[in-house]
C-alpha cells in the first residue's frame, strides 16, 4: 500500500454516460444491491436508466444527479469491502459534493439520494427554461474571464461558476448576458466558447430560490460531524462540523465551485495522491492540468477497480 497521503474525489453532473455502473453491478453483489436500494428510494429504475439509457432520459438533471451518485457510490462501496481504505481527504465537483458527504460519514447513501432528486428540481425550477445557461471557456485566463462578467454584472447576473483548472472556466448567468460576454471573451482571446446542454445557469446568484428552498430540505435530515475532512467546493476549505457541511452544501448553490482551489488546498494539506470514484475520468483530467507533482487514477468500472485493490489493498 502507498504511505501517501490520499485524497478521493467524486465526479459531478456532466460525468454520466449510458452503461455506468453496469460492469459493477453485473460483476460484484454489492454493487448490486446499491442500485437495487437506489431503485427502491426513488421508485423508479435508476439502475436501467444507468446501464440501457437512453441517453436523452439519463441526461435529464432530475434524472443525472441521482444516477451519477448511485454509480459512485456502489464503485466506493466495493473498495471499501475490498481494501478498507480510507482517505484523508475527500472531495466532490459540485454534485460530487454528496458523494462525498456519504464518504465522509455525514449522511446515509439513502438520504442523499432524496436530496440530491430534489436538489435538481428545484434547480430547474428556480429559472425559466431559456433565460439562463452556462458556458464553457477554453484557453482563457481566470482574471481575464473574472474582468469581462464584472463589466456585465451591473445589467444582471453572471459569474465564473466552475473554476475547473487552468484554461477551463465555465461561466453562468442570464442567458442575454452570456451572449455579450461569449464576444468579449473571444475578443480576449479565448480559444473555444461552447454553450452548454443544460437549462439552467447554476452556481450562480439566479439559484437563490432554489437554495433557499434546498434549505428547508436540508435541516430535516440527520447530518452527522465528518469522519474525513470535506474540501468545500464554496470555499475551497476543510469542513467536519455538521452545521458546517450543511452550510457548504445550500451555499454550493449559489457559489462558484472552486475546483481547482479545492486541489491546491487539499496538496497544500498533504495529499499526493488523488483517486477519482465514479463515471469517467473528468476530475482526473483536470487534476492533472492543476499539478503535474500528483498521482492521478480512477476506478469507474471493475478493470480500474482491479488496479486499485493491487496498489492499496492489504
Amino acid at each position: 500500500m502507498s504511505g501517501k497521503a490520499l485524497a478521493f474525489v467524486f465526479p459531478g453532473q456532466a460525468a454520466q454516460c449510458v452503461g455506468m455502473g453496469k460492469a459493477m453491478a453485473g460483476k460484484f453483489e454489492t454493487a448490486r444491491r446499491t442500485f437495487e436500494t437506489a431503485n427502491g428510494v426513488l421508485g423508479f429504475d435508476l439502475a436501467k436508466l444507468c446501464f440501457e439509457g437512453p441517453k436523452e432520459q439519463l441526461d435529464l438533471t432530475e434524472n443525472t444527479q441521482p444516477a451519477v451518485l448511485a454509480t459512485s457510490y456502489a464503485i466506493l462501496s466495493m473498495m471499501r469491502e475490498k481494501t478498507g481504505v480510507k482517505p484523508r481527504l475527500v472531495a466532490g465537483h459540485s454534485l460530487g459534493e454528496y458523494t462525498a458527504a456519504v464518504c465522509a460519514g455525514c449522511i446515509e447513501f439513502e438520504d442523499a439520494l432524496r436530496l440530491v432528486l430534489r436538489r435538481a428540481q428545484l434547480m430547474q425550477e428556480a429559472v425559466p427554461v431559456g433565460e439562463g445557461g452556462m458556458v464553457a471557456v477554453i484557453g482563457l485566463d481566470r482574471d481575464s474571464i473574472e474582468d469581462v462578467c464584472e463589466k456585465l454584472r451591473s445589467e444582471g447576473e453572471i459569474r465564473a461558476a466552475n473554476v475547473n483548472c487552468p484554461g477551463q472556466i465555465v461561466i453562468s448567468g442570464a442567458m442575454a448576458l452570456l451572449d455579450k460576454a461569449m464576444e468579449m471573451l473571444k475578443a480576449k482571446g479565448a480559444r473555444r466558447l461552447v454553450k452548454l446542454a443544460l437549462s439552467a445557469p447554476f452556481h450562480s446568484r439566479l439559484m437563490a430560490p432554489a437554495a433557499e428552498k434546498f434549505g428547508l430540505e436540508l435541516v430535516k435530515l440527520p447530518f452527522k460531524d465528518a469522519k474525513v475532512p470535506i474540501i468545500a467546493n464554496a470555499s475551497a476549505s476543510p469542513v467536519e462540523a455538521k452545521e458546517d457541511v450543511v452550510d457548504a452544501l445550500k451555499r454550493q448553490m449559489t457559489s462558484p465551485v472552486l475546483w481547482e482551489d479545492c486541489v491546491k488546498r487539499m496538496i497544500e494539506m498533504g495529499v499526493m495522491d488523488f483517486v477519482e470514484v465514479g463515471p469517467q475520468r473528468i476530475l482526473s483530467s483536470f487534476i492533472k492540468r492543476i499539478s503535474r507533482d500528483v498521482g492521478i487514477s480512477n476506478v469507474d468500472g471493475p478493470e480500474s477497480f482491479h488496479v486499485f485493490c493491487d496498489s492499496y489493498g492489504s
